[in-house]
Parts: C-alpha cells; sequence; structure tokens
C-alpha cells in the first residue's frame, strides 16, 4: 500500500504558480513524453531533501496491488485509476482438480490433452481467484494544489494476471479509462459520475491490458486483444481490427496529425506497426518495427520506436499518408516496454541499464551512459525544462544534452514522503555500519527493503 505525493517543490513549483499546461493523458498532451511548457526545474537538491507538497490522507494500493497506472492532471486536478483485491473473509479453498503437472505427466499426454488441461486450469485458477479476494477499480480525483480528495468512483471488477495499469485520458471534461473486465469507461471530470460503459466486441481472459487509451477526431482508441475504436461521446464501437492483423494488448496508441487529418498509430502482434483512420479503423499502412510493447513517438513527420530486443532497436521512419519509410535503426539499445523522447533534435533512450543519446536526423550516438539500478524497465522517460526524468524505484534527472551523460539529481522518497538525495538516504539507514559488521549482502537487502517501500511508480 502507498500514498500518493506530489512533490511540486522538486520541480521549482510552487502550488500558487502552477503552469496553465496539463498533463491529461499517458505520456502527455502530446504523448510523446515531453512538457513543451515546463516552468524552470531546479538541478540539485538540497542534503535535507525536499518535503512533499501533499500527501494523500489514505493509502493507495499500488505496484502488485493496484497496477501501474500513472497519474493525469488537468484544469487543476490530478486523476488515478486503480485495480486492486481484498481478500474474502472465512473462505476456504477445496483441493484444486487441475493442479500444475510435473515434467512426467506432461510427456504422458498428447499436445491437444496438455492444451485442454491447461485450458481447464486456467479457467479453475481464474474461478478460485474470484472467490478468495474481491476486486474494485477505482477512479480518484485530487484537487492538485493541495491533494483534498474531491471525488471517488468505484465499480466492482475481475481478476487479470496482474493488476489493470491502463492511464486514464482526461478531454473535454471526461475522464475515459479501461476497465479490467474489457469495458471502456466514461466518467465526468467534474464530479465522477459515470456517462457511458462500454463492453468492446474483445475476449475476456485473465490477462491485464496495459494499453492507454487516445482520442483524436471523437474516437477513443485503444490496443484491447485488438485495436478498437468507440465513439467518444456516446460510447458506440465503431470498428475493431482484424482479429489476425491487429491483435495486441500492450501498446498505447499515439496520434498523427498530417495536412488536417489525425491518426491513431498502434505497435501490435507480429513486429508491426500500424496507422489507421479514426472513424472508421481503414489501415492506411503498417511497417515492421519490432517495437512490441513500447508507444510510438510522432516528431513532426517522424516515428521513432524502441523494441524489445536489440533486433528491433531504435527505428527512425518518415512517414506520409502512403506509408513510413525506415530513415535509420540503431540496435545498441532495447527494453521490454519503454518509450523514448525527443528533445532539441535529439533522441534520448533508456533500456538494458543505458541511457542512450542519438541524433534524430542520423541515428548516430553522442553519448551512452549506465544506470545504477537493479531491474530498470518499462518505465518511460519525461522531458521537462531540457532535462530528463527516469522514475522507477527513485528519481533520477539527467540532462538533456548532447555532450554527455550527466547526472543531476540521484534522489529516492523516503517514509516521510521526502524527495532526499541517494546517497543521503543510504547515510540515514546506517548501511556502511551494516555493510562493515553484517556484510554486503544484508546492506543491499536494507537498501532495496527500505527504497521499494516507498519507490515511486510510473
Amino acid at each position: 500500500m502507498r500514498w500518493i505525493c506530489l512533490s511540486l517543490v522538486a520541480l521549482g513549483v510552487w502550488p500558487s504558480a502552477l503552469p496553465a499546461a496539463d498533463w491529461n493523458q499517458w505520456r502527455g498532451p502530446n504523448r510523446d513524453g515531453v512538457a513543451a511548457a515546463s516552468p524552470a526545474l531546479i538541478d540539485t537538491l538540497p542534503s535535507e531533501g525536499l518535503e512533499a507538497s501533499w500527501m494523500t490522507e489514505k493509502p493507495i494500493a499500488g505496484g502488485g496491488n493496484g497496477g501501474w497506472s500513472s497519474p493525469v492532471i488537468a484544469d487543476r486536478r490530478v486523476y488515478l485509476f486503480v485495480h486492486s483485491r481484498t481478500p474474502r473473509p472465512g473462505v476456504q479453498l477445496p483441493p484444486e482438480k487441475y493442479p500444475p503437472l510435473s515434467e512426467e505427466e506432461r510427456t504422458q499426454r498428447s499436445p491437444e490433452e496438455i492444451q485442454t488441461y491447461d485450458a481447464h486450469r486456467r479457467d479453475e485458477q481464474r474461478e478460485r481467484r474470484d472467490q478468495q479476494f474481491q476486486y474494485v477499480e477505482t477512479l480518484s480525483c485530487f484537487e492538485l494544489a493541495s491533494g483534498r480528495l474531491l471525488w471517488e468512483s468505484e465499480r466492482p471488477s475481475v481478476a487479470t494476471d496482474f493488476c489493470q495499469s491502463g492511464t486514464p485520458a482526461v478531454v473535454n471534461g471526461r475522464v475515459y479509462v479501461l476497465g479490467a473486465d474489457r469495458h471502456l469507461l466514461c466518467f465526468s471530470a467534474k464530479d465522477g459520475k459515470e456517462l457511458w460503459s462500454t463492453r468492446l466486441p474483445v475476449d475476456q481472459n485473465e490477462r491485464q491490458i496495459p494499453s492507454s487509451v487516445a482520442l483524436a477526431e471523437g474516437v477513443v482508441a485503444v490496443l484491447a486483444g485488438v485495436l478498437v475504436g468507440v465513439d467518444a461521446e456516446r460510447g458506440d464501437v465503431l470498428w475493431a481490427g482484424d482479429q489476425e492483423r491487429m491483435q495486441g494488448t500492450d501498446s498505447s496508441p499515439t496520434v498523427w496529425k498530417e495536412n488536417g487529418r489525425a491518426f491513431f498509430i498502434a505497435n501490435v502482434n507480429g513486429n508491426q506497426t500500424v496507422c489507421v483512420e479514426p472513424q472508421t479503423g481503414n489501415e492506411l499502412w503498417r511497417v515492421e518495427t519490432h517495437a512490441n510493447r513500447s508507444t510510438p513517438v510522432i516528431v513532426g513527420s517522424r516515428m521513432i520506436t524502441l523494441g524489445d530486443s536489440r533486433k528491433g532497436g531504435v527505428r527512425c521512419f518518415e512517414l506520409s499518408a502512403e506509408g513510413a519509410e525506415e530513415v535509420w535503426k540503431f540496435q545498441g539499445i532495447s527494453d521490454p516496454g519503454s518509450s523514448p523522447v525527443v528533445v532539441d533534435g535529439k533522441v534520448f533512450v533508456q533500456g538494458e541499464h543505458r541511457l542512450a543519446c542519438l541524433d534524430l536526423a542520423t541515428g548516430k550516438p553522442d553519448w551512452r551512459g549506465e544506470l545504477d539500478i537493479a531491474q530498470p524497465r518499462y518505465t518511460s522517460l519525461i522531458a521537462a525544462d531540457s532535462k530528463l526524468f527516469y522514475i522507477f524505484d527513485g528519481v533520477l534527472v539527467f540532462s538533456a544534452q548532447p555532450r554527455e551523460c550527466s547526472v543531476l539529481i540521484d534522489a529516492k522518497i523516503d517514509g516521510a514522503g521526502r524527495l532526499v538525495p541517494a546517497e543521503a538516504y543510504r547515510e540515514s539507514l546506517g548501511l556502511e555500519e551494516i555493510k562493515v559488521t553484517r556484510g554486503q549482502e544484508e546492506a543491499e537487502r536494507v537498501w532495496q527493503k527500505e527504497t521499494s517501500r516507498n519507490a515511486p511508480l510510473n
């Protein structure tokens, strides 16, 4: 369980001087991770750290119980979607009818029998989770300046392998988000009243859908098993992509604008990236990118993708209505789901414990740096005031300049919600003494425990 806290001071901004620009959806207003209207931000942290501007009054389920949905900001309000579970009291489950098969048992069965058995086991495990836990989806709205809870909307939900993690989008006074039960939901941003709920024409299964909704030309699009388009005003399903060619659950669509028109672009299964018309779902083009989970980044007429393997790597395409032509690729970095940012003609990308700066025109690397993080993955970079923010088990801030990899801030969030320099936090935990008296392994265990307890999720 975690509290949501907002450390506006860490950005050099006080609540009385908040910028007018919103961060109203996944990766910001342009879905590219760039806060173009950012004010000047601080370069260093004081040794004593920074106090949180506010913390919620009650804890919010996070991580494995709550999901990884990002908070969004619109009209001086913060919106957060959480998918959580609580144990049902007094439940005693009977023995499993379909326990895991041993290797010997699997060798004694035909492939068809194994497939049937595994299907029965998945169904049974889902039923057992529903019997053992109660699942709830909560959309909360907080006042940005104070953290005061303005409204909260709860609805019963269903079990998934991991908690549902799609980020809401706030557009024209409405909040759109995808529920774990494959219902696309629309709420009033003012008071949380549910305006419509639409069951998408996709299969219900145990898998969570990390894809976050995107809006263009009055249509809401999300990759929910297949790419689906829904009327933003009424909630009517306008189209659903082909079951063979538009499959996927991980990539969040982005929006490309060209000659006064808007198009949805999303990474789908089969290592493909597709471009479709919002109103009809008609496919304009598709291209091989190997960028399965990340979100494509659009900069003018160029598209940047990041693959989950070196084969995919970072790729740059020149876009037109006729297709996407590859301009360059850099196969020196990859990540299971991180998305890059582009600042002043430079592409900044994270993956494999590395941070790299590439030239947008040529793809040639300006520099590569190392990330001293146990398991950096999935987190997408954010850029503001010529700085890069990497938020995973702490807050890392880099200078977004092409000369060298320069770390400005390396910080953690402590138990009081303060943003403190990592080295100062290590000293406060007495890790050097633990290292001497109980060994390096114990010192690292204490460090991981303390930092993960209050780690920010992105």
